[in-house]
């Protein structure tokens, strides 16, 4: 995959066909025929993927709202994003 991000790195959303709904507490992503359903960690995260915020602003978002260990944090969204690229909906 892509490996570790520098905490200074502004994901970006890369597809503009992305449709997104709201489901309780789901957000909902469409592409084509691709379905990404996200938790509601995992969809802050999404919007903050809009080539502003860095990945150092989203483990700070995580470590104040979810209260997750800072090295914790780092990888999941790490990680995250990684998977995103992968799918082509971010631009790292």
């Amino acid at each position: 995959m892509f490996g570790s991000l520098l905490p200074d790195c502004c994901p970006k959303q890369k597809c503009a066909d992305v449709m997104e709904r709201q489901e309780d507490d789901k957000l909902v992503l469409y592409r084509g025929h691709q379905l990404i359903v996200l938790g509601s960690y995992a969809a802050e995260i999404w919007h903050l993927c809009d080539g502003k915020h860095t990945v150092n602003d989203m483990v700070e978002l995580v470590i104040n709202n979810y209260a997750v260990p800072r090295e914790k944090a780092y990888e999941e969204i790490s990680d995250f994003l990684n998977q995103l690229a992968g799918k082509g909906l971010v631009k790292l």
